[in-house]
């Protein structure tokens, strides 16, 4: 005969063994003191072990001086390894540094590779705009203005056409006024 609460007894040690990660599903418990929450020696161990989270965090605490000493040239060799295992904000940042050229050539056409590739990797907010992909190509021209905004206009080099941005028609010449129309002359009633 089974006990009184018995049944209440197992559903309870099955709850506990599954919230504790010892039941159906693995789960990996780590310390409270991870790389997700900032702990440079717990990335570093889990970069060298090549997970792209850890990489790219790394890098990203890095390139900001967070914790580390800024090194903007460690974090481009971080986020290359982290891109290297398809991790696709590390991608998105690698291209970011290349389109500003921080600490590397500046280069848009290698920016938009990188951007690509993120996007590829499921990444939306990565993927480039027909304006970037203009710039990369040479069609237009962008300088930097000094509030970190782009100046852009077409490129005096380039021999192709630039096609008009969506949604904007280029302006046409004004047309010359018309002749005033004649008045008309009124009507008359109907009959009934």
């Amino acid at each position: 005969m089974a006990q009184p609460g018995a049944p209440l007894a197992a559903v309870a040690l099955f709850l506990s063994a599954t919230w504790l990660g010892c039941g159906p599903g693995a789960v990996e418990i780590r310390p409270t003191n991870t790389c997700e929450g900032g702990n440079v020696s717990d990335c570093r161990t889990r970069c060298e072990k090549s997970e792209g989270l850890s990489c790219y965090k790394l890098g990203w605490l890095h390139e900001r001086g967070v914790e580390v000493e800024r090194d903007v040239e460690n974090s481009l060799r971080l986020y290359q390894k982290s891109c290297d295992s398809n991790w696709p904000q590390a991608c998105r940042a690698l291209g970011d540094l290349y389109w500003r050229g921080e600490k590397v050539v500046l280069s848009r056409r290698k920016a938009l590779e990188y951007w690509d590739r993120a996007c590829a990797l499921g990444l939306t907010l990565a993927c480039p705009t027909q304006l970037e992909r203009d710039i990369a190509d040479g069609k237009l021209l962008a300088v930097p203005r000094s509030n970190g905004s782009l100046s852009v206009s077409p490129s005096p080099n380039y021999q192709g056409s630039v096609p008009a941005a969506p949604g904007v028609s280029p302006p046409s010449a004004p047309s010359p006024p018309s002749a005033p129309s004649p008045p008309s002359a009124p009507s008359l009633p109907s009959a009934p």
